[in-house]
């Protein structure tokens, strides 16, 4: 399940955004993709970027679904080619990704003293404390990479705490479950498949009719039919 969220602490820049995908089961988070101000589907596709990256690192197959909003999701017309399942969602509340936040923001963060909250909660749990300073309420501002690393110190502790459904998974922190819990069926992620969607564009030439030199690492032709495009004696082309 992956949503953007604004972290609640405010930068010298303004509010930082970040996108994330969270495992529903586990309530694994991979590393989100950091913006200030609004995300858009460049901060979307290095979020896709980030989750794929530690799958491989881990050794785990390819995600059987996917669970996501309209809003910046429906411009990206490439998610069914990836993903076996797609499911956008009607309403936020139906969403996994906002009770993962909702949890982490005052579970992990809260405890580590970097959810703000609102000073008008009625639960003492969602309540933040208002700094006043000659009479009038301030907000503290802090730089925008101090709010990305305390974000990502609070995830790291987060996905290896327990699991909070210890009586299902006992002993077992988010990270074990995760590893340990995904569906053996799933098939295995084809990296050549999902560079077409999300991978980073270098210019290189073609040899031999047959394969491009890309950060040393040779990737074949999927046809020759590719080649008509090319112009006479060319063979400069954009993987």
């Amino acid at each position: 399940t992956m949503d953007d969220n604004a972290l609640s602490r405010k930068s010298v820049r303004g509010y930082v955004y970040r996108y994330i995908a969270v495992d529903v089961v586990s309530g694994y988070w991979f590393r989100p993709a950091y913006v200030v101000g609004k995300p858009t589907i460049e901060i979307v596709t290095e979020s896709f970027r980030n989750m794929f990256c530690e799958l491989s690192e881990l050794g785990l197959p390819m995600p059987g679904e996917l669970e996501v909003e309209n809003h910046l999701m429906k411009d990206i017309p490439w998610l069914n080619d990836i993903f076996p399942f797609v499911r956008f969602c009607t309403s936020p509340t139906e969403k996994r990704a906002e009770h993962k936040i909702k949890e982490f923001k005052y579970g992990t963060s809260k405890q580590a003293g970097h959810t703000r909250g609102r000073w008008y909660a009625k639960h003492e749990a969602f309540r933040s404390v208002r700094n006043k300073v000659n009479g009038d309420f301030v907000e503290p501002e802090y730089q925008p990479q101090a709010i990305i690393a305390d974000d990502l110190a609070d995830i790291e502790k987060h996905n290896n705490a327990l699991h909070p459904l210890q009586k299902t998974y006992p002993g077992m922190t988010r990270r074990e479950v995760f590893l340990s819990q995904y569906n053996p069926d799933l098939k295995p992620i084809e990296h050549w498949h999902l560079y077409k969607f999300i991978g980073n564009e270098t210019e290189t030439s073609i040899y031999n009719n047959d394969y491009a030199i890309i950060q040393e690492e040779k990737f074949e032709l999927m046809n020759f039919e590719s080649l008509k495009r090319l112009k006479p004696n060319s063979y400069t082309v954009t993987a």
